[in-house]
């Protein structure tokens, strides 16, 4: 059997070039102890560079996301404190300025049409100036000659001097309003009424619906419409008739709310003024009452104007007949 020759391994010409070199240089060159130590140091010190850079690389990072937060969370508190604050601001806002005539005071301040009244705030008017007011239950309220008030809440006013006229609305059945005194408290169930404080006595007068009286010294009692009641300081109670054309009514015609005509109709104008007159409406047929429901009024303000020089522009701008009772107002329209 014959022998397979034995190959030999390929020349690596490279391999053995860099055994040569490797033999040529000899044995490597032992590095001194202090040397090698430096070198050491320096390589340390260079990664406690790199740990240190990072770490406040991060820390920076931390602190830039931690400013960026408080910074969102300083936006968002002064947002919703700020939000909670007009909230509360509006809130606080019980009553609005209607209307009104000579020279009238809030807190000390001159009062303005349109002025939002808040709780608490006390109103005046001298010898020669009234004041109408919206509140925010849909009451409305005038205040008379040489009277001071403060709207202690949305549903009480205090009454410390002069008259109070309140008007629950046509059509309200909410929350009542009350009126507080020194003599005693008046509530109203749906009503128009009046609440006067003279030095020795508390005169409570209703043109419609029905009063509650709670008088300080004295027993309660109902006061119904066309009804007046003197309560003195003593609790000793008088009470009269009245009708709608009594004087006692007359300083409310004085300081009449607004009432915007424009896009309104003669029926819901005349409905509103025969209110404020305390007076039945009556219409003559149903012709004239449909038609009043069909007459836009337009073209004329009755703005600033008294009750009556109001009826008069009316007049001019709808023209219709009308009649005068003690009681009620017929009209007609041909």
């Amino acid at each position: 059997m014959n022998k397979q020759p034995t190959k030999k391994p390929e020349r690596d010409d490279n391999m053995d070039d860099i055994g040569q070199l490797i033999r040529f240089a000899g044995p490597r060159e032992t590095v001194d102890a202090a040397r090698f130590e430096m070198a050491k140091a320096r390589v340390g010190a260079h990664w406690q560079d790199v740990v240190t850079n990072r770490d406040e690389g991060r820390t920076h990072n931390r602190l830039r996301n931690m400013a960026i937060a408080a910074g969102v969370l300083i936006f968002a508190a002064t947002t919703y404190l700020s939000w909670t604050s007009q909230m509360r601001s509006v809130e606080s806002h019980v009553a609005y300025v209607n209307r009104i005539v000579g020279e009238v005071t809030i807190d000390g301040q001159s009062a303005t049409a349109g002025a939002a009244v808040a709780a608490g705030s006390v109103i005046e008017t001298d010898a020669e100036s009234f004041i109408a007011l919206d509140l925010a239950t849909g009451h409305s309220l005038r205040l008379d000659r040489a009277s001071r008030i403060e709207v202690s809440a949305m549903e009480r006013i205090d009454l410390e001097r002069g008259a109070i006229y309140a008007d629950s609305g046509a059509d309200r059945h909410g929350s009542s309003i009350t009126i507080a005194t020194r003599f005693g408290i008046a509530s109203d169930i749906g009503t128009q009424f009046q609440v006067r404080v003279a030095e020795n006595k508390l005169t409570v007068g209703v043109r419609e619906g029905l009063v509650e009286l709670s008088p300080t010294n004295g027993m309660p009692v109902a006061v119904p419409s066309g009804t007046l009641v003197d309560v003195a300081s003593d609790g000793y109670q008088q009470k009269r008739d009245i009708g709608e054309d009594d004087p006692v009514w007359d300083w409310t015609s004085s300081i009449t709310p607004e009432f915007d005509i424009e896009g309104r109709t003669l029926k819901q104008y005349l409905t509103w003024y025969a209110r404020e007159r305390g007076l039945l409406l009556q219409w003559q047929d149903v012709e004239s009452h449909d038609k009043a429901g069909k007459i836009t009024l337009t073209g004329g303000a009755i703005s600033g104007k008294s009750l009556e020089d109001g009826f008069a522009t009316v007049r001019r701008i709808a023209p219709f007949h009308y009649q005068l009772s003690d009681t009620t107002l017929h009209v007609r329209i041909d």
